[in-house]
């Protein structure tokens, strides 16, 4: 072999080395990347790609739908109706940031006479209710009122801090039932965070569990430690005078400022 294929053998070696370390340092990485919750693959100990297991993100197949206990509507005016479905989130950890629905009211042929949409947040393992007021139904009257769910919602795993009781419900009283029921409670901040424009919403249940009134109010920010009277009127007396008062502070887990 002469010198000139010498050096051309030496200058193919180095060639070939120097590609074989630069495809080792692009692909090896890629090889021996660990498993991550972002990478499209199921990996890991996921239940599908990029969900479950370990992941922030639920798997489709990880939830349990959200169960709709009822959905009722109640006068306020000849023409005014407000309506609040109770609802039940039975998934121990799982959260989401917003979900669509839809009330739908109907009259006694089950002909539709109005509906509303919206959306919502989901607390974990918790039961709720939803509220819309004021739907117009004109000269007619419902006598059906629906609920459904409207979207897929994504599914998170809540944290620690997302899963903690931050408000209890003290101090609660019901009054003047023969004329203009009136409601009234405390809403005690019990945590270390600040909790936000918080939904109050009320059910007013008959003697035998069934929701007969139901209204909401707002409470705009409540301090750690803090505590804010809501009230709740009513312009006409319930039929049965034998009620139970169910309070319930809808609290956002995404809005929580600790």
């Amino acid at each position: 072999m002469t010198w000139s294929q010498k050096r051309k053998l030496t200058y193919g070696f180095i060639f070939f080395f120097l590609l074989l370390g630069i495809i080792a340092l692009i692909v090896v990485p890629i090889v021996t990347r660990a498993p991550s919750c972002a990478d499209g693959k199921q990996n890991g100990d996921e239940k599908g790609i990029d969900c479950g297991g370990s992941c922030v993100l639920y798997c489709p197949s990880e939830i349990s739908p959200i169960i709709v206990l009822y959905a009722r509507s109640f006068p306020v005016t000849t023409s005014t109706y407000n309506a609040v479905a109770s609802i039940e989130n039975q998934n121990v950890r799982a959260i989401t940031k917003e979900i669509s629905y839809i009330f739908k009211l109907y009259d006694k042929d089950n002909v539709l006479i109005t509906e509303r949409t919206g959306k919502t947040f989901i607390g974990s393992n918790s039961r709720s209710a939803i509220f819309e007021p004021a739907l117009q139904v004109g000269n007619r009257i419902p006598v059906y009122t629906r609920f459904y769910f409207t979207s897929t919602p994504v599914w998170l795993r809540a944290t620690d801090d997302q899963m903690k009781t931050l408000v209890r419900v003290e101090n609660k009283k019901i009054e003047s039932l023969e004329t203009t029921p009136f409601v009234s409670a405390e809403i005690v901040n019990t945590s270390l965070a600040t909790v936000s424009r918080t939904p109050v919403i009320t059910v007013v249940s008959d003697s035998n569990g069934n929701a007969i009134g139901a209204s909401r109010t707002l409470v705009d920010e409540l301090p750690p430690d803090g505590t804010e009277e809501v009230f709740f009127t009513w312009q006409q007396p319930f039929a049965d005078q034998n009620v139970t008062v169910e309070i319930i502070p809808r609290i956002n887990p995404f809005s929580i400022i600790w």
